[in-house]
């Protein structure tokens, strides 16, 4: 049951995400799901993060103005890619993922600038549209560490669950083998006892 904490985070986060663009569009840049789908995918795998990736993206894409298809692409791209080498990278220090997500961001920033550059014909928004990036990759940054605390937290009280589980199922198992022992030790000297009788 625990498990249903992870599809609400990225539920509120999304819907958080959201709102935040649509009330203070005026605000700095940043993504909340950009780093959460990075910690996710470094602690569950490649598919597990290519599909969250691909879910969330597609919510966000949903609830954004941009090219359809575009959060899709890059958020599956991220679960997948760092899945793939999170035993290389993987470090319970925080600070060495900060750079990490800082770069992705900038990256996906470049793609969305490259694609609106096509898409307009037009290079002349460069100048905001680089200190944009730079205040998005900033922002996400500052977001790696209480988003990496948020994730071992609930990951580790997510496994608490099944090693309680486990202890439980661990409990009954030892009851039905003493039972079962039980049953056999009377069995045997019901059948020693019948045995008397009959030499008798």
């Amino acid at each position: 049951m625990r498990k249903l904490l992870w599809p609400a985070l990225f539920i509120f986060l999304i819907l958080l995400q959201g709102a935040l663009w649509l009330i203070c569009p005026s605000w700095p840049s940043f993504d909340l799901l950009l780093p959460t789908i990075y910690f996710f995918a470094l602690l569950y795998g490649e598919w597990i993060g290519f599909a969250t990736g691909l879910i969330v993206g597609l919510f966000q894409d949903a609830l954004t103005p941009n090219f359809f298809g575009f959060h899709m692409f890059t958020r599956s791209i991220i679960g997948y890619t760092i899945g793939l080498i999170k035993d290389r990278v993987f470090s319970e220090e925080y600070i060495a993922h900060i750079p990490m997500v800082g770069i992705l961001s900038m990256i996906v920033k470049v793609l969305a600038g490259i694609i609106l550059a096509l898409a307009t014909a037009s290079v002349n928004f460069l100048p905001w549209y680089l200190l944009n990036s730079v205040g998005f990759a900033i922002a996400n940054m500052l977001l790696t560490v209480p988003i990496f605390f948020l994730l071992k937290k609930i990951k580790h009280w997510t496994e608490a669950e099944k090693g309680e589980l486990f202890a439980a199922v661990s409990q009954e198992e030892r009851r039905r083998l003493l039972t079962e022992h039980k049953k056999k030790h009377l069995g045997l000297r019901q059948k020693r006892e019948q045995h008397e009788k009959f030499e008798e």
